[in-house]
């Protein structure tokens, strides 16, 4: 990542293997379809020089992220369905196989144990967790640019009192 693109602190404190990886920069898949590849770190940069461009830009950044962050939050709901609708296929699944056998119906955690090992579930579960973590971050990302938004009018007070006094 060109370091002009990551705020002075990312640069300074994190190593570039990590400010490169997935914890900042991941895609996005919408439910249209469509897939984009965000990047957190330009949009929380705070540039002195720029400042009322930076101001401007402000709307559309959280736009963006806050129309991201909605997506991905109704993606989770969906994928919650998902795995609540296969656990019901496996609780039937089992319930319908000790019936089958002539066995006495399984405990709560006999049915809880056997479904957690049905492969389809696992990977609904682990596409939720994943769905997730992305939700967090686009959750944290529009928090960020609130947090911007209020730096950057402070910094535009300051250099405006700064004009005025050369």
């Amino acid at each position: 990542m060109n370091k002009s693109e990551v705020p002075k602190w990312v640069s300074e404190h994190l190593p570039s293997e990590l400010a490169d990886s997935t914890l900042f920069r991941f895609k996005v898949t919408l439910p249209n379809g469509l897939s984009t590849e965000v990047s957190m770190l330009p949009d929380i940069d705070v540039d002195y020089d720029i400042l009322e461009q930076q101001l401007q830009d402000i709307p559309a950044q959280y736009t963006y992220w806050a129309a991201l962050y909605s997506e991905m939050k109704s993606m989770v709901a969906v994928a919650e369905r998902k795995v609540k609708a296969r656990k019901g296929e496996c609780i039937e699944e089992v319930l319908e196989s000790f019936k089958k056998e002539g066995l006495k119906p399984p405990s709560v955690e006999q049915v809880k144990s056997i479904a957690e090992k049905d492969k389809e579930l696992q990977k609904l579960d682990v596409k939720l967790a994943l769905i997730q973590k992305h939700v967090g971050k686009m959750w944290h990302m529009v928090e960020a640019l609130k947090l911007k938004a209020e730096v950057l009018r402070s910094l535009a007070g300051f250099k405006r009192q700064e004009r005025l006094e050369s």
